[in-house]
């Protein structure tokens, strides 16, 4: 699933346009974020983008010239296309983790479902929470206690795939949802989020970081309501797993 913040999102929708007057385009570039779209063919066309390195890549070279006013233009648009995407994903991530928030999580929780309605494949929900939160703050200041939440945040990041999403629900409580994973390989995914967190060492806290987490869903929704529910479930499942005795998975 191509996401539309992403930067491979804005590029296909460039080279898509470029194709309406050089159909032999097969590939779009832009070399200093590291990201392309298509492929890398022999014959290529750079794009103006004030400084930065853009390409259009060729299969054929072009029949005629191709006018230097649509290079420009071209540059022009991947400049507003992408200005906008870097908005778009501050309105949508969480500046402090780089997470989807709230907001985020409306927006792409649709394109989640129809994935799992075209492929009939399951959802899992997973709400986590980092175990004794508070003290960390009281103890050893909101510096520190940014600096774990920022930890938790590239951990998710590494442990989910593109189809998932990782997001920060609120305070130090963060939401998984996870495609093709019933609830059993839901857990499992959750069991090694808590090893790695376990493992990390943030100074000066001279103990372990734990979480807890409860985990709901596991089949295919029948709906974005089916999905709300779950999430309900799944925060009761957390809360479960708080009351008797924190540093567990809870499967509602």
């Amino acid at each position: 699933m191509t996401q539309t913040l992403s930067p491979e999102g804005v590029l296909l929708g460039v080279l898509e346009a470029a194709q309406e007057l050089l159909p032999q385009a097969v590939g779009l570039e832009l070399r200093a974020r590291g990201s392309l779209v298509g492929e890398r063919a022999p014959h290529i066309l750079p794009v103006p983008l004030n400084g930065d390195a853009a390409y259009l890549h060729l299969r054929t070279p072009p029949e005629e010239p191709v006018p230097p006013g649509f290079l420009a233009l071209l540059g022009e648009r991947l400049r507003q296309v992408l200005r906008q995407a870097e908005w778009g994903a501050l309105a949508y991530t969480d500046p402090l983790t780089g997470l989807f928030n709230r907001r985020g999580l409306e927006v792409e929780l649709p394109k989640l479902l129809a994935l799992s309605r075209r492929y009939r494949a399951p959802v899992s929900v997973v709400m986590l929470d980092i175990d004794r939160f508070k003290a960390v703050n009281d103890t050893y200041g909101h510096p520190v206690g940014d600096e774990v939440l920022r930890r938790l945040g590239r951990i998710l990041k590494e442990s989910v795939r593109k189809e998932d999403l990782a997001v920060r629900y609120g305070g130090e409580e963060f939401l998984l949802v996870l495609f093709g994973a019933e609830r059993e390989a839901a857990k499992e995914v959750v069991e090694r989020i808590r090893e790695r967190f376990r493992n990390e060492r943030v100074a000066p806290i001279p103990y372990p970081l734990t979480l807890s987490a409860g985990i709901a869903g596991g089949e295919v929704p029948e709906g974005r309501e089916t999905l709300e529910e779950w999430i309900l479930k799944a925060d009761y499942a957390l809360l479960r797993a708080k009351e008797t005795g924190r540093d567990r998975v809870t499967l509602a």
